[in-house]
């Protein structure tokens, strides 16, 4: 009897140091806010341009021995690329709400000018994986075209821009500890600013010979368009 009550003895000892581990400060889940941020241009940090293949929209034959109007019609949301990546610091094992916090990254513009007066795009802190994040601007239009009788027409796009790495300064801290956390790393931003739409004829039986019929900035057709073409 001795014996049993000294084992019941110790299990009761060993479940109540559990609990007061698992309750224990270290363990509970850090609430995370943004004290302050920065971006940072080092020397070597430079603005490249980026160009993506011809994606084809409508590739169209018109086999009849009449016109054949035609229209193309979009309504995107434009998103950004963005990549997070820690190079000095560390963060909290059980961060509750890393996920949730955001900060407004660089512009890059239309001409490759970069903008670091934070005002661009409030983007999650994620770190190691590049995300896709939408800027709040969005691009709706169409255009029409006729194509003549006999004939094969191809409206393709390209979209353009400009990448750039640059260092980061971060500085969190648990609200519900006390505790604060500065880090270091390397953001990489992908911004496409200029999205062109050829329409070719590709007409030619031999296929050795395609007219580009129009080619122009995407921005031109976000609102009604025709090419005028007879």
């Amino acid at each position: 009897m001795f014996f049993l009550a000294g084992i019941c003895a110790a299990l009761a000892a060993c479940s109540s140091d559990s609990d007061d581990v698992s309750s224990s400060p270290s363990n509970t889940p850090a609430i995370l806010e943004v004290v302050s941020y920065k971006f940072v241009q080092e020397e070597t940090d430079v603005v490249e341009r980026v160009e993506y293949p011809v994606v084809v929209l409508q590739h169209k034959v018109n086999n009849k021995d009449e016109p054949l109007p035609m229209i193309y019609e979009w309504d995107v949301e434009e998103e950004e690329s963005s990549l997070f990546v820690l190079t000095e610091g560390s963060l909290p094992v059980n961060a509750e709400n890393l996920a949730d916090l955001k900060i407004p990254v660089p512009t890059i513009d239309a001409v490759g000018k970069l903008f670091i007066d934070g005002t661009g795009t409030k983007t999650p802190l994620i770190f190691g994986e590049t995300l896709k994040v939408k800027n709040g601007s969005r691009s709706i239009g169409n255009i029409k075209y006729e194509m003549p009788p006999n004939s094969t027409y191809e409206l393709t796009k390209q979209e353009c821009g400009y990448r750039c790495t640059l260092t980061f300064y971060l500085v969190l801290k648990a609200v519900n500890k006390g505790e604060g956390y500065h880090l270091k790393g390397r953001w990489t931003g992908e911004q496409l600013r200029n999205k062109k739409m050829t329409l070719t004829d590709f007409s030619d039986e031999k296929g050795a010979e395609k007219t580009v019929l129009m080619e122009a900035p995407i921005e031109l057709f976000e609102k009604d368009y025709e090419t005028g073409l007879d």
